[in-house]
């Protein structure tokens, strides 16, 4: 890195307040790295923050926000390059949280129920340095236990900023909780939703059922293009009565409520049969 070397950062300082700011590049450790960012995603959960929505959080202004993110390793340190795989030149995303790496849940592949839990785009200001943690800047910091996952350089950058945020969700939420031969109804075809049925069909679920409205026609489309075997309309079909004709009465093992309403709470809590599983996502 040249000395006195400089990158640039969209700042949320407040609330409805954004503007360009320049950082120095830092200094890195053998178990750092930093990204040149390809480009960043923009989550709701952005537009939530911009808004100084809470989400039961408090948010750390000025930050610099984008936690979905692809990007390329301009500098990588001997640590970080072993730990990662990766060298400078690489294709990369990101995921967003970065936990302590010792309590339970982080030893247990669960760091998002790590109290010491950072998040990239989100929880950690802009204020004090590094600076860079964040996906909305030319450059981005790589914490010494962040995940980072190597990408294809066929990849398209669209398809990356959807592996470790949105995807990742669809995966983190099933889980183990779909089994070989179970049937799944995805209530929401969103990209969370959608995202879910994925993970649904990787698990092995023999019939992903796929519940949205009229107007999402173009999402049922996609649903059953990445898999969904059944989809229905809830403003014009019967979702009870549809379920229970597909699944001979028995209903689903497992309902995803993806919707984000309280009627498809409700709807997933009706569709799942006895000793069935109902996954909230939030």
């Amino acid at each position: 890195m040249t000395a006195g070397a400089t990158t640039r950062a969209m700042v949320l300082e407040a609330p409805g307040r954004m503007a360009l700011h320049s950082f120095p590049r830092p200094a890195l450790g053998p178990d750092e790295a930093l990204l040149r960012v390809e480009m960043v995603g923009v989550c709701g959960t952005d537009v939530g923050v911009y808004r100084n929505k809470s989400y039961d959080a408090t948010w750390p202004y000025p930050l610099i926000l984008g936690h979905e993110i692809v990007g390329v390793v301009e500098e990588v340190g001997d640590t970080a390059a072993r730990r990662h795989g990766v060298a400078s030149g690489d294709r990369v995303t990101i995921s967003t949280i970065v936990g302590c790496g010792f309590c339970r849940p982080c030893r247990t592949g669960r760091p998002v129920h790590c109290d010491s839990t950072r998040k990239y785009g989100l929880t950690v200001s802009c204020a004090g340095p590094p600076h860079l943690w964040g996906g909305m800047a030319e450059h981005l910091y790589v914490d010494p236990r962040a995940f980072v996952h190597r990408l294809a350089p066929t990849t398209p950058p669209e398809v990356g900023v959807l592996i470790s945020a949105v995807l990742a969700n669809g995966i983190r939420w099933v889980g183990t909780r779909v089994s070989i031969g179970d049937t799944v109804v995805v209530v929401g075809p969103g990209p969370q939703g959608l995202a879910g049925l994925i993970a649904d069909r990787e698990a092995g679920a023999s019939k992903v059922i796929v519940c949205g409205l009229a107007r999402d026609r173009r999402r049922l489309e996609l649903a059953r293009e990445f898999g969904a075997t059944d989809v229905l309309e809830a403003d014009k079909d019967d979702p009870l009565e549809l379920v229970r004709d597909l699944t001979r009465g028995a209903m689903a093992e497992v309902a995803m409520d993806a919707s984000g309403s309280r009627a498809g709470a409700r709807l997933s809590l009706d569709l799942v049969g006895k000793g069935g599983t109902v996954i909230t996502p939030g």
